[in-house]
């Protein structure tokens, strides 16, 4: 029970915290100007329509990348935190997965875009430092949400 509960700390700390604390506002912030970005595109009535909503793909898709990374945390707060409550129900178990697996493509799609550009170390360092965290303890617990579904079809049998 001790090891388990240094598990959870460990996690919080390293994994949770500091993307919570400091990227979640950032990509709010972010998400916050692209909508506004996307309204003044589709308010402008100096282009047609059809332009507007190609030119209104970009902030779009800034948003969803956001709500993404964003449904990821907050999928990763409850896996780690209410994860035996969620052992014993299954659709609960696939949904959690199914965020845990968005929120940790949105990051591996931030790592991809920052590879297509030249950043040097100390950039690399400060994002890895922020991702690795989430990614490791995401991975750990789709994992372990597999696993139980898993050991619950075996107990079934």
């Amino acid at each position: 029970m001790r090891k388990e509960r240094a598990i959870t700390v460990l996690e919080i700390a390293l994994g949770l915290l500091p993307a919570t604390v400091v990227l979640l506002p950032l990509l709010v912030a972010g998400a916050t100007g692209a909508a506004f970005a996307g309204a003044m595109i589709l308010a402008d009535r100096s282009r047609p329509f059809s332009v507007r909503l190609t030119m209104v793909l970009p902030p779009v898709g800034i948003i969803l990348w956001v709500l993404s990374a964003a449904l990821g945390m907050a999928a990763l707060w409850v896996s780690v935190l209410a994860r035996k409550m969620v052992a014993h129900k299954s659709r609960a178990r696939v949904l959690l997965a199914v965020c845990l697996l968005c929120g940790s493509v949105a990051a591996i799609l931030w790592l991809y875009a920052m590879s297509r550009a030249s950043y040097d170390v100390k950039t690399w360092a400060i994002w890895g430092g922020f991702l690795a965290g989430p990614l490791i303890v995401c991975t750990r617990h789709v994992f372990l949400l597999l696993m139980n579904h898993h050991a619950n079809a075996v107990e079934a049998r």
